[in-house]
């Protein structure tokens, strides 16, 4: 990781919790804001071997339009999750044209039994 990726510093002023303890603090390399590892609605890419931290919204923002990371351009995998909606979406339409051409069919075959 570079020095100049990551800052610490020594916690102190409102949150005493904080006080004599190093904190991390990384830069979100999407939107250049600070980001500290234990803040909520912060993300590590797992297939990156640099280990970055982003926000959140701000990596999900940033795949939506690329599938590599924004740092190293190492490719992201798409989630189990998100793999399953697309599968299912393509799914569903393929049974809807089943099904609509089945009806067609059907009532294609209704139609020649009253003709006759």
């Amino acid at each position: 990781m570079a020095q100049q990726e990551l800052k610490k510093y020594v916690g102190g002023g409102d949150d005493h919790r904080d006080v004599g303890r190093v904190r991390m603090v990384f830069d979100c390399i999407v939107c250049l804001c600070e980001v500290e590892p234990e803040e909520d609605g912060c993300k590590k890419l797992t297939s990156c071997d640099h280990g970055e931290r982003f926000h959140c919204g701000c990596i999900e923002s940033w795949l939506k339009e690329h599938s590599t990371c924004p740092l190293c351009r190492t490719h992201v995998p798409k989630s189990l999750c998100h793999r399953l909606n697309v599968y299912l979406f393509k799914l569903q339409g393929e049974i809807v044209s089943y099904c609509n051409m089945a009806l067609e069919n059907m009532a294609s075959s209704i139609g020649d039994c009253h003709d006759s």
